[in-house]
């Protein structure tokens, strides 16, 4: 017969074999588990560095623009690297776009003051019911500001994406049809050019029909312009504001954003991480 206390001793080794047995069986998957969730933890903090990091780059873009005096061409990316933040070099690229003219436009004054002018636009209405077709009636209203005549050879207007000239609708200047090229039309002029006297106004008016996704007109979207000559006056234009395309790198995270820019207010138009 076995003493009680051999199979006490056995009963306990026999237990502790189990709890060790077990203990492997899931300390195994617990580690596993646990440096899983380590390296996800890992991950997830360097892409938020990585995010932050982008986003500061953009804000820095858009300081850039709006305090910081930067000029830009048209159309043309400009390259910088923004000192580090969270360890991380900033790769921003940003390109003011133009829409429209054939010319370089600008809303900037001739250096000479006898050969200024200045261009305006406007549209009716602002707003309509979201989704339903509606016309607009729009206005190119150009003025001679400086003391000299001046002559035009184009006025022209880009359209919203989807908005459609309507045939016949031109008025004011000329009741000509314009060129039209997509979402383009110009009114083009062939020597003896129009002059525009010192103090004269000139109105070219259309109407285009267009759908208002969410009922309000967009402000960053279109744009009017005059090419006048002589050549220090240039192409003037006239638009909601300005318009840019940020894109600022940061490891392995970019942030694409669209911003506007008017009267010093600054409209995030699009704002996608990728």
């Amino acid at each position: 017969m076995v003493p009680k206390t051999n199979q006490e001793e056995g009963m306990i080794l026999l237990l502790a074999l189990i709890a060790m047995v077990g203990g492997i069986l899931i300390i195994g998957p617990l580690m596993t588990y646990i440096s899983t969730n380590l390296y996800s933890l890992q991950k997830g903090t360097a892409a938020i560095k990585e995010n932050y990091a982008a986003d500061s780059g953009v804000e820095h873009a858009i300081w850039r623009i709006k305090y910081d005096g930067l000029l830009l061409d048209f159309e043309t990316p400009f390259n910088y690297v923004y000192p580090s933040v969270n360890d991380l070099p900033i790769g921003v690229t940003i390109t003011k776009l133009f829409y429209g003219a054939s010319a370089l436009c600008g809303d900037n004054l001739s250096p000479n003051p006898n050969n200024r002018a200045e261009v305006t636009r406007t549209v009716d209405p602002t707003t309509a019911p979201p989704g339903v077709p509606t016309v607009f009636n729009y206005s190119i209203i150009f003025k001679n500001i400086g003391t000299s005549s001046l002559h035009f050879e184009e006025i022209g207007y880009e359209l919203p994406s989807g908005f459609t000239y309507v045939v016949g609708s031109a008025g004011g200047f000329t009741t000509d049809a314009p060129t039209i090229n997509n979402t383009i039309f110009t009114w083009d002029f062939s020597p003896p050019l129009p002059k525009i006297d010192n103090g004269e106004q000139f109105t070219q008016t259309f109407q285009a029909t267009g759908i208002l996704d969410n009922g309000n007109y967009c402000g960053f979207c279109d744009g009017a312009w005059v090419i006048f000559t002589p050549d220090d006056v240039g192409c003037v234009m006239a638009n909601g504001g300005e318009r840019y395309n940020i894109r600022a790198e940061a490891g392995s995270i970019y942030i694409q954003s669209a911003i506007g820019i008017s009267e010093g207010d600054v409209v995030v138009l699009s704002w996608d991480i990728k």
